[in-house]
């Protein structure tokens, strides 16, 4: 039986001064070792003025280099390119989490006829340590009204739903998110694999908080409107200047669509404050917003047998 095809979609821009050389090897030696037959790898330069063009062709790769402006507008490059039943996207400091990422999407979808998929993410620093906390880890697709539910590396999709939509390139840091709640409003099937498809490294554009949540606001009002949904003044200063994505909003949402938002995403976000010594970690309490929950929290883990020195 003859495998489909998938295209693997990578875009890169000045791999070298931005000393991207190391990961971005990593990255095509784990698509090499990816046990599945009938892969296109697909790659995509914004037309990079460092050398890169010359460090791609020392390695024998097929890419196309064409000037761009942002990286989803060099996404949509890539898909009006690809060839495959089905396209994924793998960023220059990534990699796939074992040779079988690819295989186990792939036939998940076969089997199942849905039109997308996604799976579990590891999320690892710049020095490849675990980074945890982090709710695109475990995906969980009712928290979709809420934030982007799954990373989009471990996401695979049918072509020629992806080609419907392309990415819109309005949107600098969002547009997967955006892709994502119309894949959803417009009832295309998924299927989630509970097993981790990628390593992603974290950094770039998405870890600017503020950037993030300034595009979310354009998204979420552009979504909310298209839906025939008015936001009251109060909601529009909660979504804007308080940083809250309102709960009755999710709730309008998430009954329109016939199943219940993830409350977990409704706490607050807790940090830890690390205590050092002549250098040497002493202990971690939690910051809080006010007072009371500092000693609230701080108290409770002093007392539990879960606390743990730094």
């Amino acid at each position: 039986m003859m495998r489909p095809k998938i295209s693997i979609i990578t875009v890169v821009y000045n791999i070298i001064k931005n000393g991207r050389k190391a990961s971005f090897l990593r990255m095509l030696e784990s698509v090499k070792a990816q046990a599945y037959g009938n892969i296109e790898h697909i790659i995509i330069d914004g037309d990079s003025d460092d050398g890169t063009k010359d460090f791609l062709k020392s390695l024998g790769l097929n890419f196309f280099s064409k000037k761009d402006s942002g990286i989803y507008d060099a996404m949509n490059n890539g898909i009006k390119k690809a060839s495959g039943k089905y396209i994924t996207f793998l960023n220059s400091d990534d990699f796939y989490f074992n040779e079988n990422s690819i295989k186990k999407s792939v036939m998940k979808l076969e089997i199942t006829q849905a039109d997308f998929s996604f799976g579990k993410t590891k999320y690892i620093d710049e020095n490849g340590k675990t980074v945890n906390g982090i709710f695109q880890e475990n995906p969980d697709i009712r928290n979709i009204f809420l934030t982007m539910p799954y990373s989009h590396q471990s996401m695979v999709i049918k072509t020629d739903v992806l080609k419907k939509f392309m990415f819109d390139t309005k949107f600098k840091i969002v547009a997967d998110f955006d892709l994502t709640l119309k894949l959803f409003l417009h009832h295309y099937n998924f299927v989630y694999i509970p097993e981790y498809i990628v390593n992603f490294q974290i950094g770039g554009a998405s870890s600017n908080i503020e950037n993030v949540h300034r595009e979310t606001v354009k998204l979420y009002k552009r979504t909310l409107e298209s839906l025939g949904i008015n936001l009251k003044n109060n909601e529009i200063f909660d979504l804007e200047y308080k940083k809250l994505i309102p709960g009755n909003i999710a709730k309008i949402l998430s009954k329109k669509f016939g199943f219940k938002i993830n409350k977990k995403l409704e706490r607050k976000d807790i940090f830890y404050k690390k205590f050092v010594f002549c250098g040497i970690p002493l202990f971690k309490l939690i910051k809080a917003e006010n007072f009371f929950d500092f000693y609230i929290f701080n108290i409770v883990k002093l007392f539990s047998v879960r606390w743990k020195i730094c």
